[in-house]
């Protein structure tokens, strides 16, 4: 029980085509409300691209801007005050040279983009899962308890209150994530990513400088996409060496050398957008304003319901066992419940991915308190009408054709005909 559990061996055909399966099929009803909105449009409107939180929405698309012009340095563009640019947001700039060299609408790329992204998301995740147990039934429990499952939001809008986390926190849900943004879902496949390579280095027979490789850059490329996750990322990963170091009576020198590694490299380009975000005023400003505390502990506890409910089980179980990966689960929601009261001014930010580790214990603590399928069945049942509001929530604002997500005709033929005629950096008075 000490060890780390080994990894199964599973038929590559079965058991990654259901996985396979079930992972497009979850991105693609997360994903049916812009198909839908998209071609429902009427010809005297232009559907934007966003529906649920349209203004972050279209914040994303305007950085994407910024790379289909031929930038690569960030300029704030919701200022006329001009600014030296910088290397922020760099993933988004990337996707706008995407868009330009592939002569696709800058929302074509971003949703192709994530797509992709929660369809990798979900792969990983049961790669994670894999590891956790041995047991295909708990395997299979876990994954769709981590794609589909949400809390009691549902219950507390029929009460008037509309400040749970899984409606008004994306990053605190997967399959909330995954139908809004692109990098919230591919920030938490490096994560996972990471935090598996370095519970398997002391395990690694051969390549140990190509791992640390590849984890170093896995590392880089989380703060170039989500630079506040670093913080989350390394101090779960210390919780954890002391864990493992505890338990086993000894240093597990390898991966505390990988995480070192890792953690150097990142630190310079951490450093650089701190320091920049403080430097330039016009970022700095952009930066005071830039607050997202953490909801009310209740928020939480109604947004997570019966998946919290049941990881308490959960947790005990990995508790026993000590698994490397129970430890890791463990590390993962310790250290992030405590982040999302710490003295930061993006608390609720580091709600991201904490679903994950939350429904893995959940479906482990649901598989040993019930034995019986039908059970586990209304359990995941219990756990999706947000999922399905949130759905309903999409549908609802682009049928009805809120004003927020789409433009006029008139209006889209004026912006085309100033992107191709007025001077570059020209100041436009215009309404919301």
């Amino acid at each position: 029980p000490n060890t780390q559990l080994p990894i199964p061996i599973i038929d590559a055909q079965r058991e990654w085509a259901w996985v396979a399966v079930v992972s497009a099929c979850v991105v693609a009803l997360a994903s049916l409300p812009y198909v839908v909105v998209y071609f429902t449009t009427p010809p005297d409107l232009r559907f934007v691209g966003t529906l649920i939180n349209p203004f972050d929405g279209n914040s994303y698309f305007a950085k994407m801007q910024i790379g289909a012009q031929g930038g690569w340095l960030f300029h704030l563009p919701y200022t006329a005050q001009d600014h030296p640019g910088a290397l922020l947001f760099t993933f988004h700039i990337l996707l706008g040279h995407i868009a330009a060299w592939t002569h696709l609408p800058i929302p074509w790329v971003y949703h192709l983009a994530r797509i992709m992204a929660g369809f990798v998301l979900l792969l990983t995740v049961y790669a994670l899962i894999s590891r956790a147990t041995q047991d295909l039934s708990e395997r299979r429990l876990a994954f769709l308890f981590v794609a589909l499952s949400s809390g009691l939001g549902w219950l507390a809008v029929m009460f008037g209150h509309l400040g749970t986390s899984d409606l008004l926190i994306p990053e605190s849900n997967t399959f909330f994530g995954l139908h809004i943004t692109l990098h919230f879902p591919l920030a938490v496949v490096l994560i996972i990513g990471i935090l598996m390579g370095v519970a398997e280095a002391a395990h690694a027979c051969s390549g140990e400088w190509k791992r640390r490789a590849i984890l170093a850059s896995a590392s880089l490329l989380l703060a170039i996409i989500q630079p506040f996750a670093v913080v989350p990322l390394y101090a779960t990963l210390g919780v954890y060496l002391a864990l493992r170091s505890w338990r086993d009576g000894h240093i597990p020198w390898p991966s505390v050398w990988m995480t070192f590694i890792a953690g150097v490299v990142t630190l310079p380009l951490s450093a650089y957008t701190f320091w920049v975000t403080q430097a330039d005023p016009v970022l700095r400003g952009w930066t005071a304003q830039n607050l997202t505390p953490s909801p009310p502990v209740w928020d939480y506890v109604l947004g997570y319901g019966l998946i919290l409910a049941l990881a308490v089980p959960g947790a005990v179980v990995a508790a026993r066992r000590r698994g490397d990966t129970d430890l890791l689960l463990l590390a993962w929601v310790g250290v992030t419940a405590l982040l999302l009261y710490a003295p930061f001014a993006l608390q609720r930010r580091f709600s991201l991915g904490l679903h994950v580790p939350l429904a893995i214990l959940a479906a482990m603590g649901l598989f040993r308190v019930a034995k019986r399928r039908r059970v586990w069945g209304w359990a995941l049942a219990a756990t999706l009408p947000t999922t399905l509001l949130v759905i309903v929530l999409a549908l609802g604002g682009g049928l009805k054709q809120d004003p927020r997500l789409f433009v006029t005709a008139d209006e889209a033929t004026a912006m085309d005909w100033l992107h191709d005629h007025a001077p570059r950096g020209a100041v436009v008075l215009a309404s919301p």
